[in-house]
């Protein structure tokens, strides 16, 4: 990319040398300026169009070369400025007879190459870096983009393989509230739902993927690296979390229903990049390890949960109190999954609903089933000892053969 927009102003630059040539040699625009500032040459002959080849190219080399540097208002000024003190030292040295400066042709390149320049982006409408900041503009923070745009090198528009947290949100009981609500209320409730979540992720450095009906898939380390992208996909969860009960608390008291976001997380290989066909595409990521936090994500419903993370996630995330929460295998995997939530409860929590899961491991379910009874009452917020006790009487009556304390679920949620 670097290499064809370089080229792209050189040859634009060089048109403005060109441009600068014809008037000179074939309309004699200037010719009395040019010899009176090049100390009196003769404007005519191979020797003066030659001189006036070599002025032409050093502009069109130097309007490539500012054009090709980030930080063009102060090298502007600075050519500017270079520009007045060499058009006065030619001056002055022309009236002591000092001659061979071809200030003239090198000033009509640079100002003809300039304007060459900027008449092809109106054509054109942007340059590259314009082009990635719009888009990018929907994606990522602007600050990511301003970013980008000093450094398009750092993304990659090609599919990549890399290492990715990625996030899968959805709202819990939208159905029945796109049934009582208007058509109109709806839509801006959830225009104003997806601006508050887009916000949270993007405050965490995080990518925006998609909206799919009330869901929101984003991702963490690309377009740009991100070392702690576990870390900080699990605080944007939480931050989801919490805007999304004051977001929902007036509504859920209108209608009385419980509406809450629902979040998978997982960290894995996957390919990112642009995808689509010839006339539309996306900047996406795309493998199984997505397709484990979409599957991850309901699960939320069966634990009574509003976040978890899949091992990979959690074991980077340092500084947040996570809770291990069941290891299983979801439909259409072989592999199994630890499933993790943060929490605020007591060291308590953790002991009693350890040693319960420990027994439901050995496939000692009726005592197991007693210690998860024992959380649910001791702790009844937490969702997941009521999952797991249900599951071990529902064990108990039929022991699976061949226990490795690994659940299969064979559905989605």
């Amino acid at each position: 990319m670097k290499m064809t927009r370089s080229l792209r102003l050189f040859g634009i630059s060089c048109v403005g040398a060109g441009l600068a040539l014809f008037l000179r040699h074939k309309l004699g625009a200037f010719s009395e300026i040019q010899a009176g500032f090049d100390g009196g040459l003769s404007p005519d002959g191979a020797f003066a169009f030659l001189r006036s080849f070599l002025g032409a190219f050093a502009g069109a080399c130097l309007t490539w070369r500012l054009e090709s540097w980030h930080k063009r208002m102060a090298l502007g000024e600075a050519a500017i400025l270079l520009w007045f003190s060499a058009f006065c030292l030619s001056f002055m040295l022309s009236r002591f007879g000092v001659n061979g400066i071809p200030f003239v042709s090198f000033s009509l390149s640079v100002l003809a190459g300039t304007f060459g320049l900027y008449a092809a982006r109106s054509v054109f409408h942007e340059d590259d870096r314009v082009q990635l900041a719009r888009a990018f503009r929907s994606y990522v923070a602007p600050e990511l983009v301003d970013e980008l745009e000093k450094n398009p090198e750092a993304l990659k528009l090609v599919s990549e393989k890399k290492e990715l947290t990625i996030f899968f949100s959805d709202i819990q009981n939208f159905t029945n509230l796109s049934e009582k609500l208007p058509p109109e209320e709806l839509m801006a409730t959830l225009n104003r739902y997806f601006s508050g979540v887009t916000e949270i992720v993007f405050r965490h450095g995080g990518t925006l993927d998609k909206f799919m009906g009330d869901g929101v898939m984003a991702f963490w380390n690309a377009p740009t690296d991100s070392f702690n992208h576990q870390r900080l996909a699990t605080l944007a969860a939480m931050d989801v979390d919490r805007f999304s009960r004051e977001f929902f608390s007036k509504i859920c008291d209108r209608t009385g229903l419980k509406l809450s976001t629902r979040v998978g997380l997982n960290t894995g290989i996957v390919h990112v990049g642009n995808f689509g066909s010839s006339s539309r595409f996306s900047y996406t990521a795309v493998g199984d390890e997505a397709n484990l936090a979409a599957r991850i994500e309901p699960l939320n419903s069966r634990y009574q949960t509003l976040i978890l993370l899949s091992e990979s996630t959690a074991n980077r995330c340092d500084g947040i109190k996570l809770i291990f929460v069941d290891e299983v295998i979801v439909k259409g995997r072989s592999k199994s999954v630890k499933l993790f939530t943060p929490v605020d409860g007591e060291i308590g929590l953790f002991n009693d609903y350890g040693t319960a899961y420990a027994l439901y491991r050995e496939g000692r379910f009726e005592e197991a089933a007693q210690g998860f009874e024992l959380v649910s009452k001791s702790h009844p917020t937490f969702g997941p000892a009521s999952e797991l006790l249900k599951r071990c009487k529902d064990l108990k009556n039929e022991p699976p053969q061949n226990w490795d304390g690994v659940y299969r679920l064979t559905g989605k949620g």
